[in-house]
């Protein structure tokens, strides 16, 4: 069921309004799509009095009637008494003083925040609320269920999907709508694969989806450090694209793309009526004066509130805002101005040079995977139809690289099924100098099973970066020896994983956000897998969908 559902069903409704991010989205949801809503703060003399003047601020933001409440919860003596279901006693006093006054008002239905996310169990406070036939919509409709973490996420790591999809169950979730990447090689993949499109296709019939006509939405990401990520949802011309070697298209990838991962994911997306990406690209904006002064308050009052929930997993909580058409228009104008080949050259001391004016900065195989279908049916269509067909264009989401919750990690490698002292012993040949121990030079830290550790040190590098250095070599070993290379975010799991003798892990150091733009810009993409924006409980969620078709 969706909000909209709920509210279909359920046409006037009071809530239990706190001020807090999910009982304003709720107040908003139900203010969009009911007949009739108002809103009911609590003001006890536990609470300060700028909470009061915030929900109030908010209510009128929304445009909802508000009434406050003054409640004395020490006149229940078992909320003074204290005992462990405290918590019980105190919602149980005040949401009957919310009940009385909906009831007095008219109101048949009393709505409240619990959100999917939120333990229901046994906990007294949620017992409470059950007795009273308060509603939660947000727990009901699911929503944190819906978005899932990228696929290319914990692909040595099934236990994750496992959790993921148990967590889930028979709610709609993107969950279904894509396939993780450590299923592309299963031997039912094609099944799979159909069992995708179909989904797809049955969320468009029920209405699942809510159509947004040429819309760019503001994203206001919450992540599991406290920081807040701002970013802009739009579609890219893929046109303008390229993730060829060497590559001078405006959007250009920052990393090597490994052709052989793009035939499989192709399947998945050649026949689905709808995209639902992962991508983040990356924009140098120093200044912050684009995607910024969206967020500011100011801004927002032009925008229309899309949704807004907690995500899975350790994922954050993520609000979306659409943007009014004149600031659309703006944002427009600006990345255009982005592209300027005279301001490009002053800011790079690029003369001469192609204009890069997008960087990939995480999921460069999704669009690397777009392109490639782009290609393959344009062909099929008419110069005309070429210029508009859906499948031209590609779901992203624009994020300045100057964020101040952009974070680079490195991106660490893990071998599997390779003798650890003999691709040591090679390591050290294949470049002259190369010595144990710490030294001038590009150091590389190792980890052996059990958990050794050791240093590397290859001197006088002709690489930039160390993971050129170390992927050169792994990419020449692997050729001629065989094995498997993952690619691991966070030390730790680098550890846990280097647990069986024929395996060994690579540590590397991460790289800094200036050097991005003027190396892709000089030298070309970085080595694959070079870096990456945070954890992965922190990558972009799957929560919108973009029809290409």
């Amino acid at each position: 069921m969706t909000l909209e559902q709920f509210f279909a069903e359920n046409r006037e409704v009071a809530v239990a309004f706190s001020g807090g991010v999910d009982s304003a989205y709720l107040l908003y949801a139900a203010k969009r799509y009911a007949a009739r809503v108002k809103a009911y703060y609590v003001s006890t003399a536990f609470q300060p009095e700028f909470e009061l003047e915030d929900a109030r601020r908010l209510a009128d933001e929304v445009g909802a009637d508000m009434q406050v409440l003054y409640v004395d919860v020490l006149m229940s003596g078992a909320v003074v008494e204290n005992p462990p279901d405290r918590c019980y006693h105190c919602k149980n006093t005040l949401f009957r003083q919310i009940l009385r006054a909906a009831e007095n008002d008219g109101f048949p239905v009393l709505l409240d925040g619990t959100n999917a996310s939120d333990d229901a169990g046994d906990r007294p406070g949620m017992r409470a609320l059950r007795e009273l036939s308060v509603r939660s919509p947000l727990r009901e409709c699911g929503l944190t269920k819906w978005a899932v973490v990228a696929c290319d996420q914990y692909t040595s790591q099934p236990e994750y999907w496992e959790r993921v999809d148990k967590y889930v169950g028979d709610a709609p979730s993107t969950l279904r709508l894509i396939l993780p990447e450590s299923k592309l090689e299963s031997d039912n993949v094609d099944q799979e694969i159909q069992k995708i499109n179909h989904t797809m296709e049955q969320y468009l019939a029920d209405g699942r989806l809510q159509e947004l006509e040429d819309a760019m939405l503001l994203l206001e990401r919450k992540l599991s450090n406290g920081k807040t990520r701002l970013g802009l949802l739009g579609k890219l011309d893929l046109e303008q694209y390229s993730y060829e070697k060497g590559s001078g298209t405006p959007i250009r990838a920052t990393e090597g793309t490994v052709l052989s991962r793009i035939p499989p994911r192709m399947k998945v997306r050649r026949n689905a009526p709808i995209e639902l990406p992962h991508i983040m690209v990356l924009i140098d904006d120093p200044q912050k004066e684009i995607i910024e002064p969206l967020a500011t308050d100011k801004a927002k009052k032009e925008m229309s509130g899309v949704y807004m929930t907690s995500l899975m997993e350790r994922g954050g909580r993520i609000t979306a805002h659409l943007l009014s058409k004149k600031q659309a228009e703006k944002v427009e104008d600006q990345l255009a101005a982005l592209g300027d080949p005279q301001r490009f050259a002053e800011t790079y001391h690029a003369e001469g040079k192609p204009v890069l004016v997008y960087a990939m900065g995480d999921g460069n195989h999704s669009l690397a995977t777009a392109k490639a279908c782009w290609e393959e049916l344009k062909p099929t269509l008419s110069p005309e139809e070429q210029l508009t067909h859906p499948a031209r264009y590609a779901l992203v989401e624009l994020v300045n690289l100057y964020d101040d919750s952009l974070e680079f990690e490195a991106i660490h490698r893990v071998l599997f099924g390779v003798d650890p002292k003999k691709l040591m012993a090679d390591f050290l040949a294949a470049y002259p100098g190369a010595h144990y121990g710490e030294g001038e030079g590009h150091q590389i830290t190792y980890v052996l099973p059990g958990g050794e550790k050791g240093v590397v040190t290859v001197p006088n590098p002709t690489a930039q970066l160390e993971v050129g250095t170390l992927q050169t070599f792994l990419d020449k070993y692997l050729e001629e020896n065989g094995g498997k290379i993952d690619y691991i975010h966070g030390e730790d799991v680098v550890e846990s994983l280097v647990s069986q003798p024929d395996s060994i892990g690579f540590l590397l150091p991460s790289m800094t956000k200036d050097q991005l733009f003027p190396t892709v810009i000089f030298d070309g993409a970085l080595p694959r897998k070079t870096f990456s924006m945070g954890e992965a409980h922190d990558k972009r969620f799957y929560m919108e969908a973009r029809k290409i078709k």
